[in-house]
């Protein structure tokens, strides 16, 4: 791929043209006059190193005076841009609430399990341990999809992320009530007296 980035920032930049790169996430600022050819190229490039390209994620984007005319909004690394604020793609923010979800669901399960067969011994109930779900899936936390959501919008400027994740906390605290309520409920049914 070094021969590859080495040939089209070449030509982009015979363009006076912007190209950048980071895995398989290539972003390419140009001229709209020049957009088509370098797409051409780009693609005639990848071809020959025997890599697929998915043409649905190609997309040229057009400004003007800054702002997005075009349909397709600008992505790149996880973020848009329209010309006015850089914002969080939603598919990444859905894929993180999907996770968030999935983990506390099962950590509860696990916890659930436990839980019953205390309850029928005749003991209390254990609680769920939300320090770690707080650090896997919250500001609280310093490497995960929050932290580097914080990041980003420090480093951008960007204060619409921050906005964008913030209902996020209350999901979390919303979800672990609910199975905290449910669970209390069917350990009253088994007969566990709370004091």
């Amino acid at each position: 791929m070094l021969d590859f980035d080495e040939k089209i920032n070449n030509k982009v930049k015979k363009l006076h043209g912007k190209y950048y790169r980071y895995c398989d996430d290539i972003l390419i600022i140009c001229d709209q006059k020049d957009s088509k050819l370098l797409l051409k190229d780009a693609q005639s490039l990848i071809k020959n190193l025997k890599l697929k390209i998915q043409h649905k994620k190609t997309k040229i984007v057009e400004f003007k005076n800054g702002m997005r005319v075009s349909k397709d909004e600008l992505q790149y690394l996880g973020f848009t841009y329209d010309g006015r604020k850089i914002l969080l793609r939603d598919t990444g923010l859905a894929k993180y609430s999907h996770k968030v979800m999935k983990a506390i669901k099962m950590s509860n399960k696990h916890l659930f399990k436990i839980n019953v067969s205390r309850v029928k011994r005749g003991n209390a109930p254990l609680k769920i341990h939300k320090k770690h779900i707080y650090r896997r899936f919250s500001y609280i936390g310093c490497r995960n999809y929050i932290s580097y959501a914080l990041r980003a919008a420090h480093i951008m400027n960007e204060p619409a992320i921050k906005k964008q994740i913030r209902p996020h906390w209350g999901k979390i605290q919303q979800h672990l009530t609910k199975h905290d309520v449910n669970n209390m409920e069917y350990y009253k049914f088994l007969g566990y007296k709370p004091n």
